[in-house]
């Protein structure tokens, strides 16, 4: 066989390998919906700025991350975040927080100007992980910082539900969910401070 068969022989191998993948699917992380009956203007004078918010690098890439097992993780080629995902759970907190501070003055951090904030909420987040048929856990560090600079409370906050489906959708639902969760308890504790 010549060398110029065996390379067009070669070709088409690939271009069939690559013809038969299945197509990329993309998805996104998402806020809690506005209250119903609420209008644009807010009803609480708070002003909060969300971050800087930290993942962790294992899951900072644009496959989704599974658990396989308590040592392995598996990365879904063809099942992949829309946006990066540190800004996707960026946006998703600070609308969320938005939508339950009943407030427009909800801002993600760091940002280019300099703001006059009642509150920041440095959240550093340790593990965001799904186990399709097990668990989904989030587990964050997070603060609340008054305007003067002073730590008015640190929290742990560890959340775990079933992750029952390993179907990319459900588990950007899952995850959506466990973001509003932890919101609700950051809100929570903001309300006790303000």
């Amino acid at each position: 066989m010549s060398r110029s068969m065996i390379a067009i022989t070669t070709a088409l191998l690939v271009l069939t390998g690559c013809a038969s993948s299945p197509p990329s699917r993309f998805f996104s992380l998402t806020p809690l919906p506005p209250a119903p009956g609420t209008t644009s203007s807010a009803s609480s004078s708070l002003s909060v700025g969300v971050g800087p918010v930290k993942l962790p690098s294992l899951v900072d890439r644009p496959q989704m991350v599974t658990s396989t097992g308590p040592y392995e993780r598996h990365l879904a080629e063809f099942a992949r975040w829309a946006e990066p995902l540190p800004d996707n759970v960026s946006h998703v907190l600070t609308e969320n927080m938005a939508v339950l501070l009943a407030t427009d003055a909800v801002v993600s951090l760091p940002t280019l100007r300099d703001l006059d904030l009642d509150y920041r909420i440095p959240i550093s987040i340790a593990e965001l992980s799904l186990e399709p048929g097990g668990n989904a856990v989030l587990s964050a560090r997070w603060g609340v910082i008054d305007q003067h600079g002073n730590r008015r409370a640190t929290r742990h906050t560890r959340l775990t539900v079933p992750s029952p489906s390993d179907d990319p959708s459900d588990m950007a639902r899952i995850l959506s969910g466990l973001l509003a969760d932890l919101a609700r308890e950051i809100t929570l504790t903001l309300k006790v401070q303000g």
